[in-house]
């Protein structure tokens, strides 16, 4: 590892996947999650760590990030089983882009 932090990443389609790949070519250590199992295979070969939901990738990562298509797949990823919601990270910072779904406002952490 040649950063300090631990990343995590949920949401491997196409705009996700290319952000966590750059994450991971900067030497970050980093964890993922997509629905897909097959969507992170190509950031495993490359030493990303696959976590079975999203909870587990906030368990080992001091910042999470997410790539998400809209409200829905926020909230199963926040609020729903195994989710993001209640996990303490260190630096806080986990942030839902979809800003039109009023039932996460509480969620939303600062801007990274």
């Amino acid at each position: 590892m040649e950063n300090e932090i631990g990343i995590g990443f949920v949401g491997l389609g196409n705009m996700g996947n290319l952000m966590a790949g750059c994450i991971l070519q900067s030497g970050y250590d980093l964890t993922i999650h997509d629905i897909r199992r097959d969507a992170g295979r190509n950031l495993e070969d490359q030493g990303a760590i696959w976590a079975e939901n999203p909870r587990e990738v906030a368990v080992r990562s001091d910042v999470v990030l997410t790539s998400l298509p809209g409200p829905k797949e926020v909230e199963s990823v926040v609020l729903g089983k195994n989710g993001l919601q209640g996990i303490q990270l260190p630096y806080r910072p986990i942030r839902a882009r979809e800003r039109s779904y009023s039932g996460l406002s509480e969620f939303r952490g600062p801007q990274l």
